[in-house]
């Protein structure tokens, strides 16, 4: 298992889930979502103004498109600069 990359606390929950930094491959495209309440962040001005959405995954659906970011794909987006931490 590869490196799971994070830019800290939910800013909705706290200290209770923390923002890995994710890459959909249909989109080819990296957003945050917390752990702990599946908030979703797209970009980093939603994240600093707390526009979320919250993302609904069906339990009977396999996603195959979403997966956790490596850092060549962090390394050219807007979420690079906040990585905070590293699992």
């Amino acid at each position: 298992m590869g490196q799971i990359y994070h830019i800290g606390n939910c800013p909705v929950c706290g200290n209770y889930g923390r923002m890995e930094i994710l890459f959909d491959t249909s989109s080819s495209k990296c957003f945050v979502m917390c752990e702990e309440c599946d908030l979703e962040f797209t970009s980093i001005s939603d994240y600093q103004r707390l526009n979320v959405r919250r993302m609904y995954f069906n339990p009977n659906e396999e996603i195959t498109s979403i997966r956790s970011a490596t850092l060549d794909e962090i390394m050219g987006t807007e979420w690079y600069p906040f990585i905070a931490d590293k699992f």
